[in-house]
């Protein structure tokens, strides 16, 4: 079976936004979702357990592209960052 994406040349189906609500970092956060994204209606177990395992990020700068609706740039962006460590420090 094959599915579609937001991304595919010809879609399933149509264009659905919704909102969802999620608690991320603690904070309950109001965002919208749309059909075809990976796990449109809340945070997966497997990005939650990797989300409760990994250290904060150093500094503020993310990447986080075709990840669904972003759980981890958003959960790693919201907290607070961590300070950088530098040979010159």
């Amino acid at each position: 079976m094959e599915s579609s994406h937001y991304f595919s040349a010809q879609p399933a189906g149509p264009e659905t936004r919704r909102p969802l609500s999620v608690v991320l970092d603690g904070s309950r956060r109001q965002l919208v979702t749309a059909s075809g994204l990976f796990s449109p209606d809340g945070v997966d177990k497997g990005t939650a357990i990797l989300l409760d395992a990994v250290p904060g990020p150093e500094g503020r700068r993310l990447l986080d592209i075709g990840c669904g609706w972003g759980p981890i740039a958003l959960t790693l962006h919201c907290g607070p960052p961590t300070p950088r460590s530098s040979p010159w420090t």
